[in-house]
């Protein structure tokens, strides 16, 4: 996945991002399918982040959707972790969290960001089971995010 810039020809030039078809493959290949893999772990978060990218890949694909999907990380090291483009629609900034209760501060960065982009609509898909707007971030469970995205 390439790195989000409005302006196209900046995208080939920062570093992309490779996710496995399957979060259970990498897990193979990493020889870390016999280490048990715990809610509320930075692991868990990660393979959980990895699930849902692919989910969109996947959707994505099936639907024929052509959206373009990207990410974005600031100068900063702030990072969204996926970029929905879909033609004459806002963008979705999405932030992935394996929490199961979002808080005004999981908000906070990824507001910050949707300031600078125009025409940006920012969500949070979590764990949490509650659809709730914080600072004006629409967080959703994450199957609802999808269904969001590709009804």
């Amino acid at each position: 996945m390439l790195p989000f810039h409005q302006s196209i020809r900046k995208r080939f030039f920062k570093n992309p991002k490779f996710y496995f078809f399957d979060t259970g493959v990498k897990r193979a290949l990493e020889r870390k399918l016999h280490i048990p893999v715990h809610p509320a772990t930075s692991e868990y978060g990660k393979l959980f982040e990895e699930f849902i990218i692919t989910e969109v890949f996947r959707l994505n694909h099936y639907y024929k959707a052509d959206y373009s999907l990207s990410y974005i990380c600031t100068k900063d090291q702030v990072e969204v972790d996926l970029i929905i483009e879909r033609p004459g629609s806002p963008l979705f900034l999405i932030e992935i969290k394996s929490k199961e209760k979002i808080s005004i501060d999981d908000t906070r960065q990824l507001k910050n960001i949707s300031k600078d982009l125009t025409n940006a609509k920012p969500f949070i898909w979590s764990n949490d089971p509650i659809s709730k707007i914080i600072n004006g971030v629409e967080c959703v469970p994450w199957r609802e995010g999808l269904k969001h995205v590709f009804s």
